[in-house]
């Protein structure tokens, strides 16, 4: 795994790093280069980076748009249970249904991940950190 700390998100070459992995990531799945993908993998930092890409599909008339974007921090504290829970409860009768079901029920999901963030939060600044090692005995 990578041994990044998921809290450090304000190092300020992170930006960089996110918007040049974004570039290698787009053009990688326009390419289909297997050995650019194999080059990504290889980079530090490669599984924090991917992890904490989302990206969201765009409808307009004919076609789709997808487009990627870094997650924010406080997402992390969003259960796979709340995800799923989210997908089995959206109301998908009619397109309009479902998205306003969808941004009614996200006030509950933004509790959760608040909630998640700031108890993380709390618990790293309060608990010691363990040597790297493991422990000295």
């Amino acid at each position: 795994g990578d041994s990044r700390d998921d809290d450090n998100d304000d190092d300020e070459l992170l930006p960089l790093a996110f918007s040049l992995f974004l570039l290698m990531f787009i053009l990688h799945q326009l390419s289909r280069d297997p050995g650019l993908g194999a080059v990504m993998a290889s980079c530090q930092g490669f599984e924090y980076l991917a992890a904490n890409v989302g990206a969201i599909e765009i409808s307009r008339e004919d076609m789709v748009e997808k487009v990627y974007f870094r997650k924010p921090a406080i997402c992390r504290g969003l259960s796979e249970a709340a995800k799923s829970r989210l997908l089995l409860a959206v109301d998908r009768t009619s397109p309009a249904t479902k998205l306003a079901d969808f941004f009614e029920k996200a006030g509950e999901l933004i509790f959760e991940m608040d909630y998640h963030h700031r108890l993380r939060g709390f618990l790293c600044s309060h608990l010691p950190t363990p040597p790297r090692g493991g422990p000295a005995w």
